[in-house]
């Protein structure tokens, strides 16, 4: 009962964090509540018994990316004006409503069939060894993609020094 309602009650701290990003005028707050919600997600991966997408959750998105957008905000000039407001309102809110609208009715319309049992003890099993198996496959199989990531995460990291210089 205590984990349900933790995970309700951080599930609605992510969607309360996310509306906050999108709706906050100052843009280095909504940043900070990006952050906020990337740590949200992180604890859902570890409730979810998924600890490793929850240690990557923290390290890429609020280690590096979230950082990267604050560093972003913090060097841009004129960046106490805040986010000005577009035309596109009316459009943005119609397009949003058609598809939660969408995804609602997709979710009501679809017959969610449950696990078999035998099937449960396969994806624990499956489950306990995922670091394994990833680290295996990004060093075997998918390792030229994996070297490639890299490399950009290394050109990205020597523009934005290249930006701090100027």
């Amino acid at each position: 009962m205590i984990q349900e309602l933790t995970f309700w009650g951080f599930g609605s701290f992510v969607l309360i964090c996310s509306f906050l990003v999108i709706h906050t005028r100052n843009i280095f707050r909504a940043a900070l509540m990006l952050v906020a919600s990337f740590l949200g997600v992180a604890v859902l991966f570890v409730m979810l018994r998924a600890e490793f997408l929850g240690v990557i959750q923290i390290l890429v998105y609020v280690g590096a990316i979230a950082i990267l957008i604050i560093f972003g905000i913090v060097m841009t000039r004129d960046s106490e004006q805040g986010n000005l407001p577009s035309g596109n309102t009316f459009f943005g809110a119609f397009v949003g409503t058609a598809v939660g609208l969408l995804i609602a009715i997709t979710a009501v319309n679809t017959t969610w069939e449950l696990i078999p049992s035998e099937s449960v003890l396969h994806f624990q099993k499956l489950a306990n060894d995922s670091p394994q198996i990833i680290g295996g496959l990004l060093l075997n199989q998918f390792m030229l993609p994996f070297e490639l990531v890299s490399v950009v995460l290394l050109a990205a990291i020597i523009g934005a020094l290249a930006v701090v210089r100027d």
